[in-house]
């Protein structure tokens, strides 16, 4: 009699051969097991630099917000007008901890995810390619990709939404410590959602910049838009439904390579042309 578990076992390893056969774009095994830590790493850096900057934001606002209830304090019959108004004199554009550097070490720590994830996809490109991949091409990307592009000025949006939470909490008649936690609560909502939308579309875009420039290395002349397994968008079907192309050209969403929007899971494909029509 065959052992049920065993018979579960054998199961699941044939189902788990079936997805990892089916995994197309960077969903693939392949180039998970560079980019996942890549990933993992990047999410760790936003996450410090935000509950940093998200420190620094409250130690400006409390004595302000303290100080403007004092002297405007909330009505029981509030209207908006004067919620926001009171959000915007707490919680200026100018406010200084608006604009915020990265550390040394959260530098340090997002060169190292970024130079990871484009190393691990020039030895992958390469091995499909049957080349060697040369020294690292990391420097180049990071030359224009550096953490500060990320950093600086928080997007007016989200401070448009500390501005709401504060307005909100004013015109509902709350106090010093509702209104600090509806800047703590906003903040660290946002926060989450921008680290790991950051996390995922960096380390692809760096991924793919690496699987390209590697593939240009080598001699390659055309490219083919690979969409990731599940359930693509219509612009990167829009992509792949362009074939094979010229290295140099982009395809029908503009893009010369992936990805072509946050959360874009797309890779490409490479081959010498030349070959392919002697062949």
């Amino acid at each position: 009699m065959i052992d049920a578990e065993q018979l579960a076992i054998t199961e699941a390893n044939r189902l788990a051969a079936l997805l990892e056969a089916a995994a197309k774009g960077l969903k693939h095994r392949r180039h998970q097991k560079h980019i996942g830590p890549a990933r993992v790493a990047i999410k760790a850096v936003m996450a410090s630099y935000f509950a940093r900057q998200e420190k620094a934001l409250l130690a400006e606002l409390r004595p302000k917000i303290k100080r403007e209830l004092e002297i405007m304090p909330p009505l029981k019959e509030a209207i908006s007008p004067q919620g926001k108004q009171f959000a915007k004199f707490v919680l200026p554009t100018s406010l200084h901890p608006l604009t915020f550097e990265a550390s040394k070490s959260e530098v340090s720590d997002w060169n190292d995810a970024i130079t990871a994830a484009i190393d691990g996809a020039a030895r992958t490109i390469a091995k499909e390619l049957g080349t060697t991949p040369g020294e690292s091409i990391a420097g180049r990307y990071l030359a224009d990709n550096s953490l500060s592009k990320l950093t600086g000025n928080l997007a007016s949006t989200s401070v448009e939404r500390l501005q709401d939470a504060l307005a909100t909490a004013w015109d509902a008649g709350g106090d010093f410590n509702a209104m600090v936690k509806a800047v703590t609560d906003t903040f660290e909502d946002f926060s989450t959602t921008r680290a790991q939308m950051i996390a995922q579309t960096e380390a692809n875009d760096a991924y793919n910049y690496g699987r390209n420039q590697t593939a240009r290395d080598a001699g390659m002349s055309e490219k083919a838009w690979e969409t990731e397994s599940g359930d693509p968008c219509q612009i990167c079907l829009d992509n792949e439904a362009d074939g094979w192309i010229d290295i140099d050209d982009t395809f029908s969403s503009g893009d010369s390579e992936p990805t072509a929007h946050p959360n874009c899971e797309c890779t490409l494909n490479f081959r010498s042309g030349a070959e392919e029509e002697a062949a």
